[in-house]
């Protein structure tokens, strides 16, 4: 099967423009989204967005936090049930939407086949020594991607990734919103 990394379509009609807040109001730590953890978050979370257009069945925001429409959560459910924890969103201009916790963290980074710049030795922050700092041609072993529709990378988790069988569900269904960056 074919993996593809996936992300929110360049049309600036439809524009985040905050991080998402509690329903206290207080700001949501945007960095666990990308954690592949369970949050059970206070719900439902709200977003602040800037928008001129449509809303787009599938968005992903400046911290790499996808949402999905009811009808496209559905055909990632329908996929990758067990992968996902499904968070509910108000969107400040009244729409809804739900971010897609992706909880699949896949050790399938081909070293040898990406081109990565790792953290060095001596980097003060210790747990990111030796870790990739940036990935510039991402390649994953599909041998070691087993039935996962939806997925981030262990090591290098801000990417989103999807099967074949996703982006032909999307294609289908003719979902507003969303790019393939590339195969990987």
């Amino acid at each position: 099967m074919r993996y593809y990394r996936i992300g929110g379509s360049l049309d600036e009609s439809f524009k985040w423009i905050s991080v998402p807040l509690a329903p206290d109001g207080s700001e949501i730590d945007v960095w666990q989204f990308s954690q592949c953890q369970r949050l059970n978050a206070l719900v439902p979370i709200t977003f602040s967005v800037k928008a001129k257009g449509q809303q787009p069945d599938f968005a992903v925001t400046t911290y790499s936090i996808p949402l999905a429409s009811e009808k496209c959560l559905r055909l990632i459910q329908e996929l990758a049930g067990p992968s996902i924890e499904v968070i509910p969103v108000d969107l400040q201009d009244g729409g809804k939407m739900f971010v897609v916790n992706i909880l699949s963290c896949v050790d399938c980074l081909d070293r040898q086949q990406s081109r990565i710049e790792y953290f060095p030795s001596g980097f003060p922050d210790q747990r990111k020594a030796h870790k990739p700092r940036m990935i510039v041609d991402l390649r994953i072993d599909k041998k070691l991607v087993q039935g996962e529709h939806i997925f981030r990378i262990k090591d290098w988790e801000l990417p989103i990734i999807v099967s074949e069988d996703l982006v032909q569900q999307f294609d289908r269904h003719s979902l507003l919103g969303y790019i393939i960056v590339g195969e990987v």
